[in-house]
């Protein structure tokens, strides 16, 4: 379980609020619970006057991201906070999910779930796209989204060259098993293995008895036979440790 804390800090949020800004802050949190989740993290902690931590600041210090980044929902059981309470953060975030765990002066541990996120760049489908397709830049389009628990949880989103595995249509994210890399050796081809063993490093030529992207495990077979398995590089060769037992 992961963790952050920070000391409350006092400032304009702590502070009383005018006539007019409580009737604001009665609008927000009568509003709808989507349209309030596409709201900054700052303008969601407004409805809560009496919170004076900043989760935005304290999840983009977890995270190293821009505080503006970061978009926060609260439960409804969020308590309110005083400048001598210690805020912690606790969870990896599965689920978009955090518990704040706020110790009070008193000794006392209260504690409340928020959902936390990070607005991330996501590519959909520009166009219907056919299966077996090379992507490139007219086949793309670059949307924001939020990557709920935080930039852990965020989908690669660089995928020109990539191949479509199935037929896409416009709109759809481009994300795997729907894309994929495209192959670093084919089946059946003649490549390079590159056998280590330890500092010790030798190239040989082989044969892929399979077909892998780059990063991925492939069976090859070497001159002399032997099989063995490695990973697959992007410039073609298979990398292997000598110590791999095989036939």
């Amino acid at each position: 379980m992961g963790c952050c804390a920070s000391r409350i800090r006092t400032g304009p949020r702590g502070r009383g609020s005018s006539p007019a800004l409580a009737v604001l802050l009665a609008i927000a949190v009568l509003l709808p619970g989507h349209a309030r989740a596409q709201q900054p993290a700052h303008a969601r902690l407004a409805a809560h006057p009496a919170t004076a931590w900043d989760a935005a600041d304290a999840f983009a210090g977890r995270w190293g991201v821009s505080a503006g980044d970061v978009r926060v929902e609260w439960s409804a059981s969020m308590p309110a906070v005083s400048t001598e309470d210690r805020v912690h953060i606790r969870g990896d975030g599965a689920g978009g999910r955090y518990i704040v765990e706020l110790e009070r002066a008193d000794g006392t541990i209260q504690r409340t779930w928020v959902r936390a996120g990070v607005v991330v760049p996501v590519l959909r489908a520009r166009v219907d796209i056919p299966r077996g397709t090379t992507l490139d830049s007219t086949h793309v389009a670059r949307e924001s989204s939020i990557a709920w628990g935080g930039p852990a949880y965020a989908r690669p989103h660089d995928v020109l060259g990539w191949i479509t595995r199935r037929p896409l249509a416009a709109g759809e994210l481009l994300v795997e098993p729907a894309v994929a890399p495209p192959p670093a050796v084919t089946a059946g081809e003649d490549i390079r293995v590159l056998v280590q063993n330890g500092p010790v490093q030798l190239m040989v030529p082989g044969r892929a008895l399979g077909t892998a992207a780059a990063g991925e495990q492939v069976r090859v077979r070497l001159a002399t036979g032997r099989r063995m398995t490695g990973i697959a590089e992007a410039d073609g060769v298979v990398v292997v440790d000598s110590m791999e037992t095989g036939k």
